[in-house]
Order: structure tokens, then sequence, then C-alpha cells
């Protein structure tokens, strides 16, 4: 039944002895509305940016690559925290000593299968794209430095370390 363009059901429920009419409104959107939402917008605001002349979009650019910036390292800062502390308190919580070894193990098998097939897929890919073969290695000006052995540069580590008088 459409009521003012929400939603709604009717239902019964039923409540120690007592029948309960009411009307269920349908929920509000959720996290997935709103980052479909945050998206499209994302999407609209940047194809209005490439209408607009460059030397006039370059200081909005700079505002946004700021806050760019500064959510993606507010979110290195949170995630592994979520992460740690989500694993602590559930492990914390567990009692069961053999299925908490399982889940352990179920975890490190995940992990590092994981690792080991991203570390394929980008070997695999590195060998297939060969990145950087068509990219010009000389810069006109610049000199090729001299190599340094092993013992110099074994050397210089204490040379760099150590107080001159």
């Amino acid at each position: 039944m459409k009521r003012g363009g929400i939603q709604t059901r009717i239902y019964i429920k039923l409540s120690r002895s007592r029948i309960f009419w009411g009307i269920a409104v349908a929920r509000r959107p959720g996290l997935m509305h709103y980052t479909a939402i945050a998206f499209f917008l994302g999407v609209a605001v940047g194809l209005a940016l490439l209408q607009v002349p460059p030397e006039q979009r370059a200081p909005v650019l700079d505002w946004m690559k700021a806050l760019g910036d500064v959510f993606v390292r507010l979110m290195r800062i949170v995630i592994p925290l979520m992460i740690f502390f989500t694993i602590s308190a559930s492990v914390a919580y567990m009692r069961d000593l053999v299925k908490l070894r399982r889940i352990l193990i179920t975890t490190l098998v995940v992990f590092y299968s994981l690792a080991f097939t991203a570390v394929v897929i980008g070997t695999v890919a590195m060998l297939v794209i060969k990145p950087g073969v068509r990219v010009p290695l000389e810069i006109p000006g610049v000199s090729v430095p001299k190599p340094v052995s092993g013992m110099d540069l074994f050397l210089s580590l204490f040379r760099r370390t150590s107080p001159t008088s």
C-alpha cells in the first residue's frame, strides 16, 4: 500500500493475548544508499569541473585534493585500529580454545593465500605489461654517478653517524 510516497505495510502483531494493528513504515536509507548517492554526486562534480577552464578549476581541485588527502590519512589511522580492536574483542570474549585455534589458523591461511595470490598477480602483470619499457631514462644535463663499492658504503655508515670534532 502506498501512502504519501512512503512504502507502508499494515501488519498484525500478536503480543500476549492482545492483537496489535500497526503500520510499518519503510526503513530510512542505509549506508548503501548514502554511498551510492555520494558516488553519483562525485561523478557529477567531476563532470561539471571538466567544463570549467583549467585556470579556474585549479584552486577547487587543490582544495578537493587536500580534503581527499586528509580523508585517506584518517582512514589509514582508523581502519587498522578498528580491525585490531574488533579482533581483540572477539578473541577476548571467546571461551572455547579449540574454536579460537581453528579461527586463528583459518585467518592465517586466508591471509597468506591472499598475499601469495596478490604477489603472483602482480608478478604476472609486471611480466606481461612490462611497465617503463618505452620510458626514456636519460635526463639531459645529469651525469651518472660513479658506482660505490660495498666497503665504501659500509664505511660511509660510520662516517655519517659518528660526530666530527
